[in-house]
C-alpha cells in the first residue's frame, strides 16, 4: 500500500513488540486496522521483530493496509536495548522522518509507552495531539514491594500525572473513562478487539457427553484458578467424570502445587486435567475451537474492574462461550445462558453451581450458545465495527 498525500495520517508509536509480540501489540494492531477502515493511512513504529516475508513499501513494511517499522537493531544487545529505552523519542522521530507533516491528524501511544519526552515531542516538536490508549489501573497489591515498588511508582506516575496531560484517552472500560472524565480529559471507550476472520469455525458437532473446559493464562497474573479447582472438588464422582479441563500456560508443576494448596481430593481432580504447558497462540486458538467453555475467574478489585480480559472476546470469536464471574464491563456484553454462564461469586459453592448448569446442557444448548458467542464477537468486538467511532473520535481531537 502506498500512502496517498490526500489521506489523513495517524501515527502510532510504542516500545512494545509490534506487530505480534505481546498483548499490547495485538491491541495496537486491531486499533490500527479500525483506524485504516475510517480512511486514514496508519503508520506504526514499534520495537518488534519483523517477518522477512512481509511486503516492503519503501522504508516501511506493509501488511493488511498498515505501514510499520521497528526501532529494534539487528544486533539486539543489552546495551542497544537500554539506549533505545532511554532515547525512544529520538528513535521514533528518526523513524517518522518524511511522515510527520500537515497530513498527520494525531499520535497514538499506549499508557505503558507514554513518557514525558513523548508529551514534549507531540506538543513542541511534531505539534500534533496525543491520544493515549489506557488499558490498566494498577494497584500496589499487584507488586511484590507494594507501594515501594519501582514498577508501581512508575505506573502510578504515568497514570496519575502523564495521562491527564494527553489530549485524549481511549479507555478499555467505563471505570477508566469515569476516572479521566473527572480530570477533564476527552475519552472514548473501546473494548478489546478481535478479527473474527482469524478464527476457524467451532467444532460444534463434536459432543461425546464430556464437558470440555479450557483455560489459557498464567498463575502469576490476575486469574483465580484456585477457586475454580475448589468448585470442581465439590462435584460428585459421576459429575466430575464428565468434565475434562484443558489448561495452557502454567507448567504441570505449578498446577500440582496449586492443587496441593487446596488440600482436598487432589487425585480426583488431577485425573480430569489435561495440562499443555506453554503453547503457541495458534495452538491456543486451535484448542478453543473444540471446547464448550472458556474458564475465567478474577477477584473483584479496582484493577480487575478497570481492565478488560482480552481472552473473553477471543473465546467468543472462536465460538466458545465463557464460564466467568463479572468483573470489568463484562455485564454490558455477556448474557447469562446465552454467551456465558455467570458465576455469582468466587466461593466453591457458586463455582459448583455454574459447573452443574454447564453439565446439564444438551448438544442443542451448546450449539446455540456457541452461535450466540460468535455473533456477539462479530457485532461488538470485531475491529470492523469500531472503524467509524474511532475515526470520529480522532477527528474531534484533531
Amino acid at each position: 500500500m502506498s500512502s496517498s498525500v490526500e489521506n489523513k495520517r495517524v501515527v502510532m508509536v510504542s516500545m512494545h513488540r509490534f506487530p505480534f509480540g505481546d498483548a499490547a501489540s495485538n491491541r495496537m494492531w486491531a486499533m490500527a486496522r479500525s483506524i485504516a477502515l475510517g480512511g486514514s493511512d496508519v503508520y506504526v513504529v514499534g520495537n518488534g521483530v519483523l517477518d522477512q516475508g512481509l511486503t516492503k513499501d519503501g522504508n516501511w513494511v506493509s501488511s493488511q493496509g498498515i505501514l510499520f517499522k521497528t526501532v529494534r537493531s539487528n544486533k539486539d544487545s543489552f546495551f542497544s536495548r537500554v539506549v533505545r529505552r532511554l532515547f525512544h523519542v529520538m528513535y521514533f522521530h528518526s523513524a517518522l522522518s518524511g511522515v510527520m507533516g500537515k497530513h498527520v491528524s494525531c499520535v497514538v501511544t499506549t499508557h505503558a509507552g507514554l513518557s514525558l519526552g513523548l508529551l514534549f515531542a507531540c506538543k513542541f516538536v511534531w505539534r500534533k495531539p496525543l491520544i493515549v490508549d489506557c488499558t490498566e489501573w494498577h494497584e500496589a497489591s499487584q507488586f511484590s514491594r507494594g507501594r515501594f515498588s519501582a514498577d508501581y511508582l512508575l505506573a502510578k506516575y504515568k497514570f496519575d500525572f502523564l495521562c491527564p496531560k494527553a489530549d485524549a484517552v481511549i479507555c478499555i472500560t467505563n471505570l477508566l473513562k469515569q476516572r479521566f472524565d473527572k480530570v477533564g480529559v476527552r475519552t472514548l471507550v473501546v473494548p478489546p478487539q478481535v478479527s473474527s476472520e482469524d478464527f476457524v469455525p467451532h467444532g460444534r458437532a463434536l459432543d461425546d457427553g464430556v464437558l470440555e473446559l479450557f483455560y489459557a493464562g498464567t498463575l502469576a497474573g490476575k486469574d483465580d484458578l484456585k477457586s475454580f479447582f475448589a468448585g470442581l472438588c465439590l462435584l460428585t464422582d459421576q459429575e466430575l467424570s464428565r468434565v475434562r479441563f484443558t489448561i495452557a500456560g502454567p507448567s504441570p508443576k505449578e498446577i500440582g502445587s496449586l492443587i496441593d494448596s487446596i488440600g482436598l481430593e487432589s487425585d480426583r481432580l488431577r485425573a480430569r486435567l489435561r495440562l499443555l504447558g506453554r503453547v503457541s497462540r495458534s495452538q491456543v486458538l486451535s484448542e478453543l475451537s473444540s471446547k464448550h467453555f472458556t474458564v475465567l475467574l478474577r477477584p473483584i478489585s479496582r484493577y480487575s474492574m478497570a481492565g478488560f480480559p482480552s481472552k473473553i472476546p477471543e473465546s467468543l470469536a472462536a465460538g466458545t462461550p465463557v464460564l466467568v464471574n463479572l468483573t470489568s464491563d463484562l455485564d454490558i456484553y455477556l448474557k447469562d445462558g446465552d454467551s456465558a454462564i455467570i458465576v455469582r461469586d468466587l466461593s466453591p459453592e457458586s463455582v459448583a453451581i455454574a459447573l452443574r448448569r454447564a453439565l446439564a446442557l444438551n448438544p442443542v444448548d451448546k450449539d446455540r450458545m456457541s452461535l450466540a458467542s460468535t455473533h456477539l464477537a462479530a457485532t461488538m468486538f470485531d475491529y470492523t465495527v469500531w472503524g467509524e467511532e474511532i475515526t470520529s473520535f480522532i477527528e474531534s481531537v484533531a
